[in-house]
């Protein structure tokens, strides 16, 4: 959490006290899925898989309480592939605790193959670990190209469970038969991938994998770490820049000439290729290694319309993100930091890179790009890019960059960002059409090669007084934290290290952007990926000028020692218990607040 000066108003006058809170304000936007019509739930049941059995219990005679078939709480096999055959829409499988292996079949046939599976919305099949139990899929003895393999399926969630040893994948998520949306609606979380996608030399597969047009297919709350790649999105079948650029050009499939700008708008990208409408949001990918060139932390390729929101990509070997030939991707609140940090040749080491082979209308704000050894943000070819509220730091090569050349009519957008101390800090080449840029903080001087005159309102040559900047990010998580919590652990670092002080004069110095800056705090929005308020972190009474404060009278240090421990505030749509209730004598005769980062010393008139 974040520690930080907080100021304590008591009874009209003021005494400091440090607390740790951690408070951030920013408003994101949502990719809005839209989903098949609801149909009636049906009678689902309970399917058991335990690695414990000798043989199966498919008389309904399994136990949960002795893991044997002694009991009635249903059926249970004794691998997951025989549960999954057995399921119907609407029932759970509940996987117990243990370790389980690939199976017979060779490693090309995957260890739990899911192919040709309808459920529905209102009736999913769910796979889920049993309780929370640990359980581990390990890909080795024998070895298995992936673990799980969904095809052709259709509302499926995948919850809690653990890969290691995987050859290439432990969840490959799959439309190679050219189907549009012939796989979509699976959902996989809590899901941990370890140790895979690089036990070959000189390979790179991602831990977790979407490939060919699916649909609907989110990740969520997932962690891959020390493994080829981590999360990818990849098209089917394989294209370059000659077959499929972004938007298309002359010999591209389908195409006899470049398509003209005045077409973009309605051109939907490569909806044949590659995913659409997917998410992948709060997971954390890092070490990532394998094939330099190629380990990049959160990939995609040709996708259209898909989001990357909230995730935490570090210290892998090439890109922390790289959104290869997208079509209208957003990027939103994600954090990278320390790509390539062995500074290898082939390691690109862009903090997030968007739009090598083309990209159109691809869309970065509020993330928080740090200590990368390329650029902080690279839109690359992307047309008509629009960045706002990003804030690149430290980066050894550029702060945010712009390399695309093809609009003539449309352009760029660069509006409240904070780029400081990166070799640059925003630039572009030549041929970069900008349509509005303003309202950004660059701490170098903008005079260099490739930068760009950024509007009347931008702050050059300015350090933007991060909170602390010089605070290192401890990587290394206490043990038994959640990936949720493993997420926050990250993210209250980088928000302390990155955060405004209340002197910046990036606060209330940027522009409304609807739907971006949303929820803003103060008279405009902040410059850069995090709003910085003054809040209210803790209120109180407290029993003045008795025992505990001294007897005295004024406000002062010593009315802490008077703080009615046992009564809380009744905060607005609450209901009032005997906790918010003081039946002191002489009534409530003090009252005290926490205000985190006030900007000032609050005075009785505020």
């Amino acid at each position: 959490m974040k520690s930080s000066e907080t100021t304590r108003a008591v009874g009209g006058s003021i005494s400091g006290r440090r607390v740790a809170t951690g408070t951030r304000v920013a408003a994101v936007l949502s990719v809005l899925l839209i989903w098949a019509g609801a149909v009636a739930p049906i009678q689902a049941a309970d399917i058991y898989v335990d690695a414990q059995l000798a043989f199966d219990c498919t008389g309904g005679n399994y136990s949960i309480a002795s893991r044997d078939c002694s009991g009635a709480d249903g059926n249970a096999y004794n691998t997951i592939q025989e549960a999954v055959d057995a399921a119907s829409p609407g029932d759970t499988i509940h996987i117990r605790a243990g370790t389980y292996h690939g199976g017979a079949g060779g490693e090309v046939k995957p260890a739990v193959d899911i192919t040709d599976i309808t459920a529905t919305e209102a009736n999913p099949i769910v796979i889920t670990n049993y309780n929370d139990e640990s359980v581990i899929c390990d890909g080795a003895n024998p070895t298995k190209l992936y673990f799980f393999r969904l095809t052709r399926c259709h509302w499926i969630t995948i919850r809690g469970i653990e890969f290691v040893n995987v050859k290439r994948s432990g969840i490959y998520i799959q439309e190679t038969g050219g189907i549009i949306g012939g796989t979509s609606h699976i959902n996989v979380e809590y899901c941990e991938v370890r140790d895979s996608g690089n036990i070959v030399v000189n390979t790179y597969f991602a831990g977790l994998k979407m490939v060919g047009p699916v649909r609907y297919v989110r990740f969520a709350n997932c962690i891959v770490y020390n493994s080829g790649a981590g999360i990818g999105v990849g098209e089917y079948p394989v294209q370059t820049t000659s077959s499929a650029a972004v938007p298309p050009i002359a010999g591209n499939t389908g195409y006899t000439e470049d398509m003209p700008e005045a077409d973009w708008d309605a051109w939907e990208g490569w909806v044949n290729l590659a995913a659409r409408y997917c998410t992948i949001e709060d997971c954390i990918v890092y070490d990532s290694h394998g094939r330099d060139e190629h380990s990049d932390g959160i990939g995609c390729r040709y996708a259209i319309e898909c989001l990357y929101k909230n995730n935490i990509s570090f210290r892998n070997v090439d890109d922390n993100f790289d959104m290869l030939a997208g079509t209208r991707i957003m990027l939103v609140g994600n954090i990278a930091f320390d790509a390539n940090p062995n500074n290898t040749v082939d390691g690109d080491g862009n903090g997030a890179k968007l739009g090598v082979r083309g990209g159109l209308d691809n869309v970065a704000h509020h993330n928080i790009l740090f200590s990368n050894e390329r650029a902080g943000l690279d839109m690359a070819d992307t047309e008509r890019a629009e960045v706002y509220n990003n804030t690149c730091y430290g980066n050894g090569w550029k702060g945010i960059f712009f390399e695309s050349s093809r609009a003539q009519i449309g352009g760029a957008r660069i509006l409240n960002n904070i780029a400081a101390y990166n070799s640059e800090d925003i630039a572009k080449i030549s041929t970069t059409r900008v349509v509005e840029v303003d309202y950004n903080c660059v701490a170098d001087s903008n005079t260099h090669g490739s930068a760009f005159y950024l509007g009347p309102h931008s702050l050059i040559s300015t350090n933007p007084q991060f909170a602390n900047a010089a605070l290192p990010v401890n990587t290394s998580f206490p043990p038994g934290l959640t990936i949720p919590e493993k997420l926050q652990y990250i993210r209250d670092q980088v928000y302390q290290k990155l955060s405004l002080s209340a002197a910046s004069s990036c606060i209330d110095a940027g522009t409304v952007i609807g739907g971006v800056t949303d929820g803003y705090v103060g008279g405009a929005p902040d410059m850069g990926a995090l709003e910085w308020s003054a809040s209210v972190v803790g209120r109180y009474v407290f029993y003045n000028n008795c025992y505990f404060d001294g007897d005295d009278p004024a406000a002062g240090v010593s009315d802490d020692g008077a703080i009615a421990t046992d009564k809380t505030a009744l905060l607005p749509g609450g209901t009032g218990t005997f906790g918010n209730y003081t039946s002191y004598a002489r009534g409530i005769n003090g009252v005290m607040v926490d205000i985190d980062s006030p900007g000032g010393t609050p005075m009785a008139s505020d």
